[in-house]
């Protein structure tokens, strides 16, 4: 049993390949410290943006939705939640990068060791929330896909609001989505460290006591049920939704005379059913584009045996502009905080619907305080011109 022990031990602690491709990396690191705080810029503005979106998403639904909130308005306030708390995790990890660098420059060397360490610790907590949230906008997502499709196609109901589950059968689902986020979370606390090859940024390493096999199994069961179930489901609902909106729509122009099709209720369903099909690609598109890249990425991690910082520093090597495809993989990765939002909001017309009402409603106090305020200044300036009547009659 200790000889297959020390077998898998002697695999998974190689020395990385890469090595003898260029050579010493160390030189790589001062090089590439010097872009990290306009990447670290990037990070903290893309999560403020997400914070001030998905704040808004949660507010809006909150109180236009309070009384009479369906499946789908839970599922898209558990997803702006989600993304709220990924927007905070990016923040904290372009923060991480500043510190660091902060730090590294104006510290003594026993002061730098406990920054470095307190930093690292920030770079384990940041990620570890970053892909529970991630996870839980990818179980959400794939819930609302599920929700569209059964109210849509399976009960054949024009409006998919419509279908509302159980608020308890509601409850238990969110309860499972986040049981599953966490549970998938919790391993990137041994994954991610900051590596030796570029000190100021988290890295994925293969160099941790659990070994390469650690990061192989869970990168496996990671793009099994994170990427290969949301996005055959994501892809089998809404490809019959948008053939089931396409087969209305043309059912509908066939039976209706000339007028109808030119009336305004036409023309509004028209335009419902085409934001819905939009709507249905955007998601799709973003889904993909947003994961793929970043899965690649921790698969080519995984199965080479190298820290990502010396992968990095590899394809720099190679080319000086290749650290693009790098940064392109990341960035991407945390884009789901601002197109959520914008996705769920830009063609969902009962959220235009509720922000219409909120703003009006809000217009409408402010002019009862403004006439309330108004009276009563009057009744003031009344009583004021009595008392001062009185006192001349005496």
């Amino acid at each position: 049993m200790d000889r297959y022990a020390n077998v898998s031990k002697d695999i998974c602690h190689v020395e990385c390949p890469l090595h003898k491709l260029m050579g010493n990396i160390s030189d790589g690191e001062e090089f590439f410290r010097r872009g990290q705080l306009a990447i670290a810029g990037i990070y903290i503005f893309i999560g403020i943006l997400g914070l001030i979106l998905n704040t808004v998403t949660i507010v809006i639904y909150a109180i236009k939705f309070r009384t009479k909130i369906t499946t789908f308005h839970t599922l898209i306030m558990n997803l702006a939640l989600s993304d709220t708390l990924c927007s905070i995790a990016i923040i904290l990890l372009g923060a991480k990068t500043i510190l660091i660098d902060m730090s590294s420059r104006s510290q003594p060397i026993d002061t730098l060791k406990a920054a470095l360490s307190a930093n690292n610790a920030i770079c384990k907590f940041s990620y570890v929330i970053f892909y529970m949230t991630n996870s839980v906008s990818t179980l959400t997502i794939t819930g609302m896909a599920v929700v569209r499709y059964m109210s849509l196609l399976a009960r054949n109901i024009t409006e998919y609001q419509t279908y509302n589950a159980k608020p308890r059968r509601r409850i238990f689902v969110l309860i499972i989505i986040w049981a599953l986020a966490i549970s998938s979370a919790i391993p990137v606390f041994r994954i991610v460290e900051l590596t030796p090859g570029v000190k100021v940024r988290c890295f994925f390493a293969n160099y941790h006591d659990e070994g390469c096999f650690y990061n192989l199994g869970y990168i496996i069961s990671i793009t099994i049920l994170l990427c290969i179930i949301p996005m055959v489901t994501l892809l089998y609902c809404y490809i019959y939704l948008a053939k089931f909106l396409f087969r209305q729509q043309t059912e509908r122009r066939e039976s209706f005379s000339e007028a109808n099709l030119n009336s305004t209720a036409f023309r509004t369903r028209s335009i419902k059913e085409r934001r819905a099909a939009i709507l249905v690609i955007s998601v799709t598109i973003i889904f993909i584009s947003t994961s793929i890249p970043f899965i690649v990425y921790q698969w080519i991690i995984s199965v080479s045996q190298c820290n990502a910082d010396e992968i990095l520093i590899f394809w720099m090597y190679k080319s000086s502009s290749n650290w693009i495809f790098y940064e392109i993989a990341h960035l991407l990765f945390i884009l789901p905080p601002i197109l959520n939002p914008i996705c769920y909001t830009c063609f969902n017309s009962n959220f235009h619907n509720a922000c219409r009402s909120v703003l009006k409603n809000r217009r409408l106090t402010r002019e009862s305080q403004s006439s309330t305020k108004s009276s009563l200044l009057n009744i003031l300036d009344s009583l004021i011109f009595y008392a001062e009547k009185l006192k001349r009659a005496k």
